[in-house]
């Protein structure tokens, strides 16, 4: 026996997921120790029983390990489309002649959504693993040909020895068993409803319950898809911050929300968030750019004020002496005002009185001419 460390198997699951991401069903496994620990149970489970049981509410990811799994083992999956008891004999027709025939390993997974179906399937699962064959599910010529695969000879013989039959069909139900495995993905309540009817098949088959998702494997799916979808943001992103916030967010909804809260609508909403704080943070980076180059036309504004402030200050006494001189000249024009008005004044008299002497020098000069 082998013990293999859980951050080992991590590292291997990581390597074989790498070689379909891209290209297969889900481009965004996140390998948690949830995760890891559920497809090591699924690996447990096919080596020891003939069929599974995943038994948890929906959106938890019972698909996705299934799907990983089948592909880590190299298994043929078949996946029913819908939870019809019609498609689900179908598949488990075709598949269990491809187990029967071929030498790889088949395996058919089911997500039954009520306990009525669920029994239908159960019942199927059950007849076909017991009695290698189901009515109705092959032809004469097809069942001739999984025993004896075209060989007239031997099919000759066990047609004169019924021991040989015997054998040849005790060989076909084995390899069904050894190649055929179904996966049947239940609710709690529907399990809860088909464990006593079926207690014979649930005993011969592993039985894996999943559970809700964690707060660390919210947070680390959170950190994977958000950091792969935001690597070209501008600025230093508070990612864990972020993760923590969302994680919280979700655990708080499915405690408050009777009707229940799928861990899908958490990958939504963390597929979502890109979608918006993208453009808003250009929103916003675009305003701060917006808002720096204001601030830097305000500080030379307040630079140049400060300079023509300095040179006033610096000029200020010689305003003031200027200013002073100024009074001191209004004043002395003032005063010559004054002094002006003072001798227009007294010409003016003067020249009242010499024109009042000239006329009476003209009228003495007049009189003494007549006479």
């Amino acid at each position: 026996m082998e013990i293999r460390q859980l951050r080992d198997l991590q590292e291997e699951f990581l390597e074989s997921y790498e070689a379909i991401k891209g290209s297969a069903y889900n481009n965004c496994l996140t390998f948690t120790a949830q995760l890891v620990g559920a497809v090591v149970k699924l690996v447990r489970s096919y080596q020891r029983f003939q069929n599974t049981v995943l038994v948890g509410p929906s959106g938890c990811g019972k698909r996705a390990a299934v799907t990983f799994f089948a592909h880590h083992m190299e298994l043929n999956l078949v996946e029913c489309a819908s939870d019809g008891v019609d498609d689900f004999r179908a598949e488990l027709f075709r598949a269990a002649s491809e187990a029967i025939t071929g030498d790889s390993q088949v395996m058919v997974s089911v997500v039954v959504g009520d306990a009525q179906r669920a029994e239908q399937v159960f019942d199927l699962v059950d007849r076909l693993m017991y009695y290698g064959d189901l009515p109705g599910m092959f032809t004469e010529e097809e069942k001739m040909s999984q025993l004896y695969g075209g060989d007239r000879v031997a099919e000759f013989e066990a047609m004169c020895d019924t021991s040989r039959h015997k054998e040849r069909v005790e060989d076909k139900v084995l390899r069904l068993r050894d190649n055929l495995h179904v996966i049947v993905d239940l609710s709690p309540p529907v399990f809860e409803a088909c464990y006593p009817r079926f207690p014979n098949l649930f005993a011969k088959s592993g039985i894996i319950a999943f559970r809700e998702w964690s707060k660390p494997m919210l947070e680390a799916i959170a950190r994977e898809r958000l950091s792969a979808r935001l690597t070209h943001a501008k600025g230093e992103f508070p990612l864990e911050a972020v993760c923590k916030t969302f994680a919280s967010l979700h655990l708080h909804q499915q405690q408050h929300d009777s009707s229940g809260t799928a861990s899908t609508q958490f990958l939504d909403v963390v597929a979502l968030f890109p979608e918006i704080y993208t453009p808003l943070q250009k929103k916003l980076l675009d305003t701060e750019t917006s808002l720096k180059a204001g601030i830097q036309c305000v500080v030379r504004s307040n630079g140049f004020i400060k300079q023509l402030t300095e040179e006033v200050a610096v000029k200020e006494p010689e305003i003031q002496r200027l200013a002073s001189e100024i009074e001191q000249l209004n004043k002395r024009l003032t005063h010559e005002r004054i002094n002006l008005d003072k001798a227009s004044k007294a010409f003016r008299r003067k020249e009242v009185a010499a024109r009042k002497k000239s006329e009476e020098t003209q009228e003495l000069a007049a009189d003494a001419h007549r006479y």
